[in-house]
């Protein structure tokens, strides 16, 4: 079995308007937002290909300086993410198509696709996620969690 994570970096942070810098590469305890969630598919799936979605204008160059300049050494693949998140998506899977043409056939592939501004995923989740593939007849997993955010609807005269 072959896993392949996806970690899409290549949104703009439009949302976040008084920063210079997109949320995903905003540092949290000292480390990028990407590069946490980067980190807990490697420590969560060691053997895991994990392609990374960097925005167009982002040049190779300076993502291996900024992981230079944060001591970064885990293994992953860059792709330049798209204009939305399903051309990022797209673009990534047609990186691990071509990566897989490259290799002897596995009888299941898994790919995992992760928002790289969500650094908070717990290991747990992303192995229970993986476990149900174990058996052969499931062919994807969609997850889901507790709505977290409120949404007011104010009432004005």
């Amino acid at each position: 079995m072959s896993h392949y994570a996806l970690i899409l970096a290549a949104g703009k942070g439009s949302r976040l308007a008084n920063s210079k810098v997109s949320k995903q590469f905003l540092p949290i305890n000292n480390l990028p937002i990407v590069m946490h969630s980067l980190s807990v598919f490697h420590s969560c799936l060691p053997n895991c290909e994990l392609y990374l979605g960097l925005p167009s204008y982002y040049d190779s160059s300076l993502w291996e300086q900024f992981c230079a300049n944060y001591n970064f050494t885990i293994k992953h693949k860059i792709y330049k993410g798209g204009d939305s998140r399903a051309l990022s998506v797209l673009a990534g899977l047609q990186a691990i198509k071509n990566s897989i043409r490259k290799k002897p056939k596995d009888k299941i592939n898994i790919v995992s696709i992760h928002d790289a501004a969500r650094p908070f995923v717990d290991k747990g989740f992303i192995q229970s996620l993986i476990k149900p593939f174990k058996n052969t007849h499931i062919k994807a997993v969609l997850p889901t969690t507790g709505l977290k955010n409120s949404i007011i609807k104010k009432r004005t005269k």
